[in-house]
């Protein structure tokens, strides 16, 4: 009889991951379910709580969600695909209401993504499941067992009869024979037949290398310990080429409306807003721009600092009732 078990077989998926495209991953803080429109593409069929890895066409992409909840009103956002430094990146980006209810979309944690990264996924089947164990290495193991056992024969014998009975088994195929002789007088031999067993194992082993570390960005204020009200600020590099846009431009309307695409689609200092708001001319145009900048800055615990970037004690004063509403 033959026997062939298949005790473990693992079959590993390789996904290359393209490096010159970055991702998105969007997800709720509450888990409101939401649909996402990217560059006017709809990317999720069904209203979900968390969707991961959008592939972005350029380093910028303009994102809409739409909530399955009607009373929940629609977000528009400018994404970016690159961190503070210029390297493509996996971005996740929490949808939530800030402090004064409204929802927003801000960047969480952010992950260089390398040339040579790759993700595995592995579907294991077995005769007795088991959840697997966390580890940094996998191994893919095949174990074959194939059992020869031989046709057996015997013979008895009595007083006055010899008793002989053959079995003979080939997988699913059974042949049985049996053979009752009577020698009366005569001369009984037996015989004993030899059983040998084989057994066949063959192990094949693959050895899959560790993940890429996880890219994590450098403290963008040190020392400070309070609120925040975004994740990553703009570095200086890139800051400085968005004030000399916004400088460049010679109405005060023009530079208002650049300077409030930079803040809707990044995090800024204190500092930077402060910087911005010397920018413009008119008392009205830096308290809209601060009031509307606040939401969008990463230490607002320092927002007292503006205070000085007015000309006039209403203008404080109506930002700070702004801020404390």
């Amino acid at each position: 009889m033959k026997k062939l078990t298949f005790l473990t077989t693992a079959i590993f998926m390789i996904l290359q991951l393209n490096a010159q495209q970055p991702l998105a991953t969007f997800f709720t803080s509450g888990g409101e379910k939401f649909f996402i429109i990217m560059d006017g593409k709809k990317i999720n069929s069904e209203a979900m709580s968390r969707v991961e890895n959008v592939v972005l066409d350029n380093e910028w992409a303009k994102v809409k969600i739409t909530f399955e909840d009607a009373a929940i009103l629609p977000i528009e956002k400018t994404i970016q695909g690159k961190d503070a430094e210029g390297n493509v990146s996996s971005v996740t980006w929490e949808i939530s209401q800030n402090n004064k209810g409204k929802w927003v979309v801000r960047p969480g944690s952010w992950k260089k993504i390398d040339s040579n990264i790759t993700e595995s996924s592995t579907i294991v089947e077995s005769e007795i499941q088991e959840e697997p164990s966390p580890v940094t290495s996998s191994t893919i193991q095949t174990t074959t067992t194939i059992t020869n056992e031989p046709n057996n024969a015997g013979i008895s014998s009595g007083q006055s009869n010899v008793s002989m009975s053959i079995n003979m088994n080939e997988q699913d195929n059974n042949a049985n024979m049996n053979i009752n002789m009577s020698v009366p007088g005569g001369t009984v031999t037996q015989t004993q037949s030899q059983t040998t067993y084989t057994t066949i194992t063959t192990t094949t082993s693959t050895e899959i290398n560790e993940s890429e570390p996880v890219y994590t960005e450098p403290d963008p204020l040190p020392g400070y310990n309070g609120r925040t009200g975004c994740n990553y600020p703009m570095s200086e590099e890139r800051f400085a080429e968005t004030k000399e846009s916004i400088s460049g431009k010679d109405f005060e309307d023009t530079k208002l409306t650049i300077a409030k695409q930079v803040m809707n689609s990044n995090c800024l200092l204190t500092s930077q807003v402060k910087q911005i708001m010397r920018l413009f001319e008119f008392e009205s145009t830096r308290l809209d721009f601060a009031k509307e900048a606040y939401g969008h800055t990463y230490d607002i615990d320092n927002y007292y600092m503006l205070n000085d970037a007015f000309n006039f004690e209403s203008s404080v004063t109506e930002l700070n009732n702004y801020i404390n509403k």
